[in-house]
């Protein structure tokens, strides 16, 4: 990356504060801070060091005593792009969460990005209703949903919606017939009384 060409803009409600480049790094902004008895002290700039969850990169920024956490990519857009429209989100154009570069983000709708999840191979896996039939009932013996959304690939609110009957609300009861014997005692004990 040839840093003689990366372009800093303010970051949007920390003017003064930070600085968003174009390369997708975030950098505090040398300036004059209130020290103790009533001095003035300067604070150089320095590059954040960025926090990874999820795949994607956040930076804490700080302001009056208060922080918080915010994702590159968001930052980058509301910088050089613009505040995003209500229906559109933000989309990683090569499918490289940690990669928040300006040539690589985009507004674009929520098809678009699920179009490019599935093109990128980053699309979560999708369930079947054994699974979510097996999910229920192994929720129902105690199984953590942390243990549950591992099994099957999903995140734990994928499995806590599930188990609380807010998606997948069509399979009221399991089709005893299709699961295997123990989950079929289980169901049957769960169901019955």
């Amino acid at each position: 990356m040839d840093q003689t060409l990366e372009r800093w803009l303010p970051v949007v409600g920390y003017e003064g504060y930070y600085e968003v480049s174009d390369q997708g790094r975030v950098r505090s902004v040398e300036r004059y801070i209130k020290g103790g008895h009533g001095c003035r002290a300067l604070r150089k700039s320095k590059t954040l060091r960025l926090y990874s969850q999820n795949g994607y990169l956040y930076a804490e920024l700080s302001r009056s005593g208060k922080s918080k956490r915010y994702a590159v990519h968001r930052l980058v857009l509301l910088a050089f792009i613009g505040p995003r429209p209500d229906d559109l989100c933000a989309r990683h154009l090569n499918g490289q969460r940690e990669d928040n570069t300006l040539a690589n983000l985009d507004y674009g709708s929520y098809r678009q990005n699920s179009n490019d999840r599935y093109a990128h191979g980053t699309a979560s896996p999708q369930l079947n209703t054994d699974q979510v039939t097996e999910i229920r009932l192994l929720a129902t013996t105690g199984t953590d949903r942390h243990s549950l959304a591992r099994q099957y690939g999903v995140s734990p609110m994928t499995i806590s919606l599930i188990k609380g009957g807010h998606t997948w609300k069509h399979l009221l009861r399991p089709p005893v017939d299709r699961l295997s014997p123990l989950y079929a005692a289980i169901a049957m004990r769960f169901w019955l009384g």
